[in-house]
This record gives C-alpha cells, sequence and structure tokens, in this order.
C-alpha cells in the first residue's frame, strides 16, 4: 500500500468492502465500482485493468441496487 494511503481509515474502507464482497459473492472491485456508480452524479467511472478477464468481469456486473 502506498505510504499516504497506509491509514486506519482507508484500512477500515478495505475491511469493509471486503466485507461486503463476501456476503454479496462478488469482487471487491465490483462493490467498489457499484459504490461509486451509487454517488450523484458520476456520469462515467473510469475502470483500468492489466488484463481482460478482469474487464470483463466489471463490465458484465449485475450488481442489486446497494445503498451506500
Amino acid at each position: 500500500m502506498l505510504k499516504w494511503y497506509d491509514n486506519d481509515a482507508n484500512k477500515g474502507v478495505i475491511r469493509r468492502v471486503e466485507e461486503i464482497a463476501k456476503k454479496t459473492g462478488h469482487t471487491m472491485a465490483q462493490i467498489a465500482l457499484a459504490w461509486i456508480m451509487a454517488k450523484d452524479p458520476v456520469a462515467a467511472p473510469i475502470v483500468g485493468t492489466t488484463n481482460l478477464k478482469n474487464l470483463e468481469d466489471l463490465i458484465g456486473m449485475s450488481l442489486p441496487n446497494y445503498s451506500f
């Protein structure tokens, strides 16, 4: 983790995202993307990945309407 991101608040967010992902059967990336898309106003989140499988996983996701 980058030094300036290494703090208790960010670690708490990571733990919570991991917990939600496990409970829902989704990946942490899918939960993070759903959270960003639920924010107003978000026109188009910018997603970066190192392989096609991860991109397909995010594009093809069908998450219920979570309230974050």
